[in-house]
């Protein structure tokens, strides 16, 4: 009489990538997010002239050097790990003691919205290596703009934004997608006598470079344009399609 050996499947448990910390700064006239090697998610929004930093799925705001000289203009949402600056709400936007932005949010797949927002200076974005998304809509960058992604397979989004403040000298616009297959959507922004945005998908032949279905393409004031000169995009191994 044979025996017949029984096997059990055991279901192994998910893995979730766990959030951890961004710190908020001020450093002279600069607002700093710094994040870890987690995966975190941030946003940044401005309505009635309340500007508003978010932590989400999880993530929690820590503070940073100079951070109380925010106490009057922001409120900080995270679930209330970061009391100082919870429920505090001043309509003076135009006062907010920064000019520019500086985001590093280091390793993990990180997730940054920057929306209805108004920088008058530079805005410097490093999202790091990992599976990353940027999205910026509705804002205004009256200075230079520089977004650096790491390997991973990343996207970024944009639309409706105005870059540069039309005054001069040229404000630079550069995107560096960094290693892997990649993907830039926009639709609508406007570019006010700013020099030519240089975006660079990095090593990868699957990058792509789309105007979203159904929206506006760009308007570039005084500014050469993105498309149909789509070779600044990338190397040699990319197309407009992605093949």
């Amino acid at each position: 009489m044979s025996q017949q050996k029984r096997l059990n499947a055991e279901r192994l448990e998910e893995r979730v990538l766990l959030a951890g910390n961004v710190a908020i700064s001020v450093v002279g006239t600069t607002l700093g997010l710094t994040g870890d090697a987690a995966a975190n998610d941030i946003s940044v929004t401005t309505a009635g002239g309340q500007l508003t930093l978010s932590a989400n799925n999880g993530t929690t705001f820590v503070g940073g050097p100079g951070v109380a000289a925010l106490a009057p203009f922001v409120v900080a949402t995270d679930f209330s790990t970061f009391v100082t600056l919870n429920n505090v709400f001043v309509n003076a936007l135009a006062t907010l003691p920064f000019v520019t932005v500086d985001i590093d949010m280091q390793g993990g797949n990180d997730t940054v919205s920057v929306e209805s927002t108004t920088v008058g200076g530079n805005v410097v974005i490093d999202m790091g290596a990992g599976n990353d998304l940027l999205r910026m809509d509705q804002t205004t960058v009256g200075g230079d703009f520089t977004a650096n992604f790491g390997d991973g397979a990343d996207r970024a989004i944009a639309t409706f934004n105005t870059w540069g403040d039309n005054l001069g000298p040229l404000e630079a616009i550069n995107v560096n997608m960094g290693a892997g297959n990649d993907r830039i959507d926009y639709a609508g922004n406007v570019y006010l006598n700013t020099g030519a945005p240089l975006i660079d998908g990095g090593p990868g032949n699957k990058d792509r470079l789309e105007l979203i279905n159904g929206q506006p393409d760009d308007q570039y004031i005084n500014t050469a344009p993105i498309l149909p000169n789509w070779e600044i995009f990338d190397h040699e191994d990319d197309s407009p399609t992605g093949v």
